[in-house]
């Protein structure tokens, strides 16, 4: 057996994914599989969650056995992301914790769409009924793998927190979008041409937060966040059932945002308690841009189409009891 605290790499395996129709109610189905170490021994304690896709519900959580085992059953038939986590927390001196968590995530069957009307002959593509255009055919073909190496140091006093964390993530996947209608295959006889970084795929992400207890029970709050651009793909229009260069092989800018918060908490008696609040949203008035022109086409080639909101405020109360 292999307990966490050595080793991060995960390989999750899936044994069995069951579906039945039992007398009453709907479909229901079953997952099980291993989580094995990059060297192929087991892993023991790995937690592992299965995320209904539809509704975005965790609706099972299983532990790995000694065996690294884990068995999901009585799951409502549908499309799952399956994610495996596991790491350790450390405290190294009084009041400062650091953290590490590898986290695996799979979805499985997300919607594509392809042009099933097409066939190759000859090295060259061809209509097979001239009559139409098209024929849209939706298939759960897609996938979607995330890895990331998450990390984080923390000192926690009565009054004051600090906290730093950075994550090592990469998104990769061969579908170009989510939901129902999913995204059209560049190429409906090779699904591969569309395998590369995800449209989420931010590699580096840092964060820097804190808090401190003033005296008559304000609080103050900061956040700085830094991620590393997004990637976008390159479109030709006279490129067919291809690509000029591979999927997301360009990135965008980075984002980077500091979001401030302080409170005031009411105390009103037995468990009651109203808190007011202001928050402000990236205070330094940051651009931040994102989705950006690809089409080689297009005068505004490789230029920004989108830009995140700019500095905001807002204040509130809540009331707790």
């Amino acid at each position: 057996m292999r307990k966490w605290g050595r080793g991060v790499g995960l390989v999750l395996i899936f044994l069995c994914v069951a579906l039945r129709t039992p007398g009453q109610g709907g479909a229901t189905g079953a997952i099980t599989g291993a989580v094995q170490d990059k060297s192929g021994r087991e892993v023991t304690g790995a937690k592992v969650t299965a995320l209904n896709e539809s509704t975005k519900e965790v609706l099972r959580t299983e532990v790995t056995d000694s065996s690294g085992l884990f068995t999901m059953t009585l799951l409502p038939a549908g499309t799952y992301t399956i994610q495996v986590t596991g790491g350790l927390t450390h405290e190294l001196r009084s009041n400062v914790y650091v953290q590490a968590d590898y986290v695996h995530s799979t979805g499985k069957d997300a919607v594509l769409s392809r042009n099933v009307n097409v066939q190759q002959v000859a090295g060259r593509f061809v209509t097979i009924d001239p009559r139409f255009g098209g024929f849209t055919q939706f298939e759960n073909r897609g996938y979607i793998d995330y890895d990331a190496l998450q990390t984080r140091a923390e000192y926690r006093g009565s009054k004051l927190r600090l906290g730093s964390s950075y994550t090592l993530a990469k998104t990769f996947s061969n579908t170009l979008a989510t939901g129902v209608g999913g995204g059209a295959a560049t190429n409906p006889l090779d699904l591969s041409i569309d395998e590369g970084p995800a449209n989420e795929d931010r590699r580096h992400n840092f964060v820097f937060d804190g808090s401190y207890l003033l005296p008559l029970d304000f609080q103050v709050a900061a956040i700085w966040r830094y991620s590393s651009p997004l990637p976008f793909s390159v479109t030709s229009s006279t490129v067919v059932f291809a690509r000029p260069e591979p999927r997301g092989s360009r990135r965008g800018d980075n984002y980077k945002s500091l979001n401030l918060r302080a409170s005031k908490i009411f105390k009103l008696g037995g468990r009651m308690t109203a808190t007011g609040f202001w928050e402000a949203f990236n205070v330094m008035n940051t651009d931040n841009f994102t989705s950006y022109q690809g089409s080689l086409q297009s005068s505004q080639f490789g230029q920004p189409q989108v830009e995140f909101p700019r500095r905001q405020q807002q204040v509130g109360f809540k009331l707790d009891f």
